[in-house]
C-alpha cells in the first residue's frame, strides 16, 4: 500500500473515532478532571474519597494512559476533536487570504509545554485549599457545554464563554493548543509512567541530515533528532510519519518489534 493511502486510512480512522466520543461521551474530559478535584478536595478535608462515577473513569483514564501512551488524548478527547476543526478552519482561512500557514517557532512551542503543570498546580492548589469556588465560574467547560447543548447566551455563563473564546484562539493558533499546553487533565497524563508497549521509535542514522520533518510536524514538538521513544507529551497523532522520505518512524507494539507506519 502506497504512503498516501496507509496516510489517508489512518487520518480516516481517527476522524471516525473521534466523531464517535464527541457526540457519545463528550463528558470525558472533564469528568476524569472533575475526579482529581474531589480526590484534592478529600485529601485536603481528610473525608473518604467517594467511588463515584467520576472515580471510575479516571481509573479508567490512567490505566489506559500507562498502558498505550495517550491515545485518549488523541482520540477520545471532545476539547481535542474540536481543537482539530478549529486549527483546519484556521489553516485553510489562513491560506486562502494569507497564501501561507503561521507556524509558531520549535522553540516557542518547547516552551509552552511546561504552561499545563503551572494550570494543573494552580487548580490543585486552589482545591486543597478550598478556594477553587471562586474562579469555578472561568471554567471553560461549561462554555462548551452550552455551545454543545445550541445555548448561545453570552448572559448565561460570561466568564467561561470568555475563557472558552481565548481557548478557540490558541487553537486556531497552535495545532492541538489546548491539549498540549494548557490541559490540567493532559498535564496530569503527562506525569504518569509509561508501558514500553505502544511507543514511536526512529534512528538518526537513517536519517537525512538536516530533514527534521517528524519535529516541525509534531504539535508538540517533541525532540526527535536522536533515537528515541516518544515519551508522556505524545498523543499518538501519528503526524510526524506524514512524509518521512525514509520511512524512519516505527510503530513499537512491544520494546523489540518495529511496524512500519
Amino acid at each position: 500500500m502506497d504512503r498516501k493511502r496507509k496516510n489517508f486510512i489512518k487520518r480516516t480512522v481517527r476522524i471516525i473515532i473521534q466523531i464517535a466520543f464527541f457526540f457519545i461521551a463528550p463528558g470525558l474530559f472533564q469528568s476524569g478532571f472533575a475526579a482529581v478535584r474531589h480526590i484534592t478536595n478529600s485529601v485536603s478535608t481528610g473525608t473518604h474519597i467517594e467511588i463515584s462515577g467520576f472515580f471510575i473513569q479516571l481509573i479508567v483514564l490512567t490505566a489506559s494512559v500507562i498502558l498505550v501512551g495517550r491515545l485518549f488524548c488523541g482520540y477520545a478527547c471532545s476539547f481535542g476533536f474540536l481543537g482539530d476543526i478549529i486549527y483546519s478552519a484556521s489553516k485553510f482561512i489562513q491560506k486562502k487570504f494569507r497564501k501561507k500557514v503561521y507556524t509558531p517557532s520549535i522553540k516557542l512551542r518547547r516552551r509552552l509545554l511546561y504552561v499545563k503543570y503551572a494550570v494543573l498546580a494552580g487548580i490543585v492548589l486552589l482545591v486543597y485549599f478550598g478556594l477553587y469556588q471562586n474562579v469555578e465560574k472561568y471554567d471553560p467547560w461549561e462554555g462548551f457545554a452550552n455551545l454543545r447543548a445550541f445555548n448561545f447566551s453570552f448572559s448565561t455563563y460570561p466568564y467561561s464563554l470568555a475563557v472558552f473564546g481565548l481557548i478557540l484562539v490558541v487553537m486556531a493558533v497552535f495545532e492541538r493548543g489546548f491539549c498540549i499546553f494548557l490541559c490540567p487533565l493532559g498535564a496530569y497524563f503527562a506525569l504518569l509512567p509509561t508501558l514500553p508497549f505502544l511507543n514511536l521509535k526512529k534512528q538518526e542514522s537513517k536519517c537525512i541530515k538536516g530533514c527534521n520533518l517528524c519535529e516541525r510536524r509534531c504539535p508538540a514538538s517533541i525532540d526527535l533528532n536522536n533515537e528515541f521513544e516518544t515519551g508522556q507529551e505524545c498523543i499518538k497523532c501519528f503526524e510526524c510519519t506524514k512524509g518521512c522520505p525514509v520511512t524512519n518512524i516505527h510503530l513499537a507494539i512491544n520494546p523489540d518489534q518495529k511496524n512500519n507506519l
